[in-house]
């Protein structure tokens, strides 16, 4: 399983990127709003200092310093850049990570994940408003069901959790599992 974080105002220390990358090696993302474009960015990669070090410096990038972070344990679609999070809808101005297994999109025949099926199907359809409209929120969260949490970013630095009492707060910072302080093992969603 997954670990989706919601970093605000403070850095993450390199012991829960580590933590979290040994339990979810399979690559990780940032997603973040540039304070000086005003755009969704992105970074991803399969390399952790590679990674820890671009994270630094998004942490001084990101509008209100808040980055979203993602590590990968793939349960479907191959190992790509494709299938790792995050994803955006550039003309939607919308940015989100997923944590979980979203079965109306799990096809074993496809390259692609069920992350990036439904980006495809779903949320390459809405925008930035997604993020303050609560009618559609909760509807996010019956069509996805309890087990699945995603975080959402709009061009603004805006964000929403979907299923946020399945994860947990820490501080400032939202984890979507345990994943990042204990060694974990899963199976599908469910810890072993």
């Amino acid at each position: 399983m997954c670990i989706a974080i919601l970093n605000q105002n403070n850095e993450l220390p390199f012991d829960v990127i580590e933590t979290s990358w040994e339990n979810n090696p399979q690559g990780a993302g940032l997603l973040y709003t540039d304070k000086r474009l005003k755009t969704l960015r992105t970074f991803k990669s399969y390399d952790l200092f590679d990674f820890y070090k671009n994270y630094l410096e998004v942490i001084d990038e990101a509008k209100d310093g808040i980055v979203i972070l993602h590590f990968r344990i793939a349960t479907q679609g191959v190992k790509s850049f494709d299938n790792l999070h995050p994803f955006i809808n550039q003309k939607g101005n919308l940015g989100f990570v997923h944590n979980g297994i979203i079965s109306q999109f799990v096809n074993h025949r496809s390259t692609k994940s069920d992350t990036a099926l439904f980006n495809d199907e779903i949320v390459n359809f809405l925008d930035e408003t997604f993020i303050s409209d609560k009618d559609r929120r909760f509807r996010m969260e019956q069509y996805v069901r309890s087990y699945n949490k995603l975080i959402f970013m709009n061009k603004h630095g805006k964000t929403c959790i979907i299923n946020e009492k399945q994860g947990v707060w820490e501080g400032d910072n939202w984890f979507s599992n345990d994943s990042y302080c204990t060694s974990n093992m899963y199976a599908g969603h469910i810890k072993l």
